[in-house]
């Protein structure tokens, strides 16, 4: 796969499962084509590379949240001002897990979002909070090598109208098994 394959590839998969004929969608998806179109012209041909799947990561981050590390993007300010930051949250996990080691300029970003809207009330950006809210929870979630199970303790025969009783169940997590490339014996010469 080559680079201008990759782009093309990044961009449907960022917004596939967004509602596609919202508001939102649309903005999104006119946005993420204008930035990743322009992208790295001169590698479109290159056979794609850990370095260029982290730097287009990182400028699509850049894109979604803060273009010039002291501002909210106009991307990131029309999300959320619709009122569903889960579809932000949602692509920003999306870039995350193609690309783990965007995480860290992803975090960076998210702070200094944090720092610019400190200087505001709690009524002011009631709408940031709530999505650093989703973003936090989901992130930990998700992103995380952590394993969440829900498991239900107490069998009982119910009907099908029976009310569930959530009491009956319990939230377990542990560690994501690594799984590691099996590595080649060495050969004796």
């Amino acid at each position: 796969m080559n680079y201008k394959e990759f782009k093309q590839s990044l961009q449907k998969y960022l917004v596939f499962s967004v509602e596609q004929h919202s508001d939102d969608a649309i903005a999104l998806q006119s946005k993420l084509a204008e930035k990743l179109d322009s992208l790295y012209l001169d590698y479109e041909s290159a056979p794609l590379s850990d370095a260029l799947i982290l730097r287009t990561c990182n400028r699509i981050i850049e894109t979604l949240t803060t273009e010039n590390r002291k501002e909210p993007s106009q991307l990131f300010i029309l999300l959320l001002s619709q009122g569903n930051p889960m579809t932000l949250v949602i692509v920003l996990l999306k870039i995350v897990l193609i690309c783990n080691a965007s995480r860290s300029h992803l975090e960076a970003q998210i702070a200094t979002l944090i720092r610019h809207y400190e200087q505001l009330s709690e009524q002011d950006c009631g709408w940031v909070i709530n999505f650093l809210e989703i973003f936090n929870v989901t992130f930990a979630i998700h992103a995380e090598n952590v394993q969440y199970n829900l498991v239900k303790m107490q069998r009982q025969e119910a009907s099908p109208q029976a009310k569930l009783n959530l009491d009956h169940y319990r939230i377990f997590s542990q560690m994501k098994p690594i799984i590691r490339p099996k590595s080649e014996p060495e050969s004796s010469s």
